[in-house]
């Protein structure tokens, strides 16, 4: 059997969705492993909060504005040369987080980690659009989804003991060691999928046309803001939580580990649902249920903030995260399904405007913040109630609304 673009392929290999997996969790794991340490490198720099909490921001602006780039250059070049030079890149300027002499050095390199941290997920989910269609598309992305909750679930616990062995330096160190086993992994285990047939696609003109024509699809813009809204509650919540549950609560770095699991649960929950119910529920009703259950966990936490407590916090987040696992497989294989011959540029459009999400709603986060979990609970509850804004309006009545096989 060949794919849209001549490869052979095989049936579903569990080697490569493996594979897959971990290369779209070198973003989560760029991010969820060092935010243990924030508040002990705001200590050791002696800078306010906020400036530490910038470099979350930071990775995040880096991810989404060289996924615009890395996408066409996967459709021009090929999968396989693409991802393994942003490794390299990747790998290279963790090391250099690590030995970061000031604040002003870790921001400018959390921005760059973030630029090649890219380009695992964008060439993920592009191999995922080349090799599979249709219902076998979404039961892949809710394999990825629910196995990529182990990162933000271990990671945070990995990186609390690094922390507390280590020091945070240590934490950039043990990410450059997992850009290099991504890299040699892919050396010898990742197989091309895309022949690299679209000659202009790093022409500007045609580019930034092809982007245009991607954004103005109606079909692709809802799906993609119902998911990049509620992606945006998460990495509020990444950013704050540290402040309210190690400074305000005395939780240590390890413990604060341990207390993530159980959004990270929830969220897993939501995405192997979200997979399992595909054939009796159809991807519109699964967005719509999970941005109801965003909304109502922002609500919650929102009545609750009055009083700061573990479970005031964590109860809400993790309707809030269950809700984003019903979302995000059906709104990512119904976003991409437009696109078969530019998968790369849709998906790294996709990527951009979700960490596009995820950096505004950091950067809101940290300037809000005064020691409550009010502000995340109106976050959360604006963009849960946005994302179904958003997907209703743009979706309902657009050209491939009335199919809903993925």
């Amino acid at each position: 059997m060949q794919n849209d673009n001549g490869i052979e392929v095989m049936r579903t290999r569990h080697g490569e969705v493996v594979l897959l997996t971990m290369l779209v969790a070198l973003g989560v794991f760029s991010v969820t492993l060092y935010v243990p340490s924030m508040p002990a490198i705001t200590a050791d720099f002696a800078v306010p909060a906020v400036e530490v909490q910038s470099t979350l921001g930071l990775f995040l602006l880096g991810f989404a504005i060289a996924q615009l780039l890395v996408g066409p250059l996967s459709d021009r070049f090929g999968r396989r040369p693409v991802l393994l030079v942003g490794l390299v890149v990747y790998l290279l300027i963790s090391g250099l987080c690590a030995i970061a002499p000031s604040i002003e050095a870790l921001q400018g390199g959390r921005f760059l980690q973030g630029a090649a941290a890219c380009v695992g997920p964008v060439v993920a989910r592009a191999v995922v659009r080349d090799r599979y269609h249709g219902l076998e598309a979404v039961r892949i992305f809710a394999f990825i989804g629910t196995a990529l909750a182990l990162a933000p679930a271990l990671a945070p616990i990995v990186g609390g003991f690094i922390e507390e062995l280590a020091g945070w330096r240590a934490n950039f160190g043990a990410l450059a060691l997992f850009g290099a086993l991504l890299f040699g992994l892919s050396m010898i285990r990742f197989e091309e999928s895309h022949l690299p047939t679209a000659t202009h696609a790093l022409n500007p003109l045609r580019l930034g046309a092809a982007y245009l024509h991607i954004i103005r699809n109606r079909y692709f813009l809802g799906n993609v803001l119902a998911g990049s809204l509620i992606f945006g509650g998460l990495f509020s919540y990444n950013t704050l939580a540290p402040y309210l549950f190690i400074d305000k609560l005395g939780a240590s770095p390890h413990q604060y580990g341990y207390l993530m699991l159980f959004t990270v649960a929830s969220y897993a929950t939501g995405s192997y649902l979200s997979g399992r119910l595909r054939r009796k529920v159809s991807g519109h009703r699964l967005i719509i249920l999970g941005t109801t259950s965003a909304m109502v966990g922002g609500l919650m936490l929102l009545l609750l903030s009055g009083e700061l407590t573990y479970g005031r916090v964590i109860v809400p987040m993790m309707a809030f995260q269950f809700g984003m696992g019903l979302v995000l497989p059906p709104s990512i294989a119904r976003a991409m399904q437009p696109f078969p011959q530019n998968a790369g540029s849709a998906s790294a459009l996709m990527g951009f405007l979700q960490m596009l999400s995820g950096a505004l709603a950091t950067f809101v986060a940290q300037s809000i913040f005064d020691g409550s979990a009010g502000g995340l609970g109106w976050i959360a509850f604006l963009l849960g109630g946005g994302a179904m804004l958003c997907y209703l309006l743009l979706t309902t009545g657009a050209a491939g609304s009335g199919s809903d096989t993925a």
